[in-house]
């Protein structure tokens, strides 16, 4: 019996040390991902604004301010715009930097990198949107969905220990911010 309940405690600590290993390893995961919140969601979702905004299949407008990494603009636009075009699964949709090419030019896509904390979310479809560059070892989103300065979704995000737009961890980001921005219904979130 002796050697039944030895082998037994044996199995269970290892059990459970297996476990502990799994929970910080998730933790340590979790500390590299990207970190979104939602600010603000029209009360009726906001991916039939977008299905509005693109119903021709045409291009999103797209507004990008600051870079996240102190990068030039061309490569921050050519990185963004890469990873959004059709990043929504639900309705694949492409982005442009000119409103004469946007399917609907009343909705445009707000994209602030690193700007300073200042604000109403009410207010970021009709201030000027002044974005910054990478300060430290995180870069921060402000990502906002307007329809003629009515804020229709509202998410921020941010993520760490990163170093350029090329890093996967900057398109995680990207792709969690626009599934957050598009909500088919704001009660099932």
């Amino acid at each position: 019996m002796t050697h039944h309940s030895r082998t037994d405690r044996v199995k269970r600590l290892t059990k459970l040390s297996t476990v502990a290993a799994l929970l910080l390893f998730g933790l340590a995961a979790c500390d590299e991902a990207p970190t979104t919140v939602v600010r603000h969601l029209h009360s009726a979702g906001s991916l039939d604004f977008l299905i509005d905004a693109t119903k021709n299949k045409g291009p999103l407008l797209l507004e990008i301010s600051g870079s996240p990494y102190g990068e030039s603009e061309g490569m921050v636009t050519r990185r963004v715009t890469a990873v959004l075009d059709n990043s929504l699964q639900i309705r694949p949709f492409t982005v442009t930097l000119l409103p004469g090419d946007a399917d609907n030019a009343s909705y445009h896509l707000r994209l602030v990198f690193n700007g300073p904390k200042k604000g109403q979310v009410k207010d970021r479809c009709t201030a000027s949107a002044v974005g910054g560059s990478k300060a430290g070892e995180r870069v921060d989103l402000e990502a906002t969905f307007c329809r003629d300065g009515e804020v229709l979704s509202a998410v921020d995000g941010w993520i760490e220990k990163t170093q350029s737009v090329e890093d996967e961890k900057f398109a995680k980001l990207l792709h969690q911010v626009t599934k957050e921005l598009f909500i088919k219904d704001a009660n099932k979130r």
